[in-house]
């Protein structure tokens, strides 16, 4: 028999394995954003790393020459033809 402290632990290793490829899955869709977020996480009120900065830098204009970036997930507001868009309350991006 499981006992609870097995089982706990089982499912708090399962429960943060999906959390992590979730959160690996937005960043992968989103590498831009992602790369904001690595120079605000190594500015002087969060990791205090600032040696760090021009990489999130690289990472931003490498991706910033792609169009779509590394688009995995489709974006509900991205419009084949510009033309189309009806104003959606979303803000639609061409």
């Amino acid at each position: 028999m499981i006992s609870l402290k097995n089982a706990l632990t089982q499912f708090s290793r399962i429960f943060v394995g999906i959390l992590f490829i979730i959160s690996g899955l937005i960043k992968l869709n989103d590498p831009l954003g992602f790369s904001y977020k690595l120079a605000e996480y190594f500015s002087e009120p969060v990791f205090n790393l600032p040696v760090f900065i021009p990489f999130a830098l690289v990472h931003r204009s490498a991706v910033a020459r792609r169009p779509g970036g590394l688009r995995i997930l489709p974006d509900p507001h991205a419009r084949a033809d510009p033309l189309q868009c009806r104003g959606c309350a979303g803000g639609c991006r061409a």
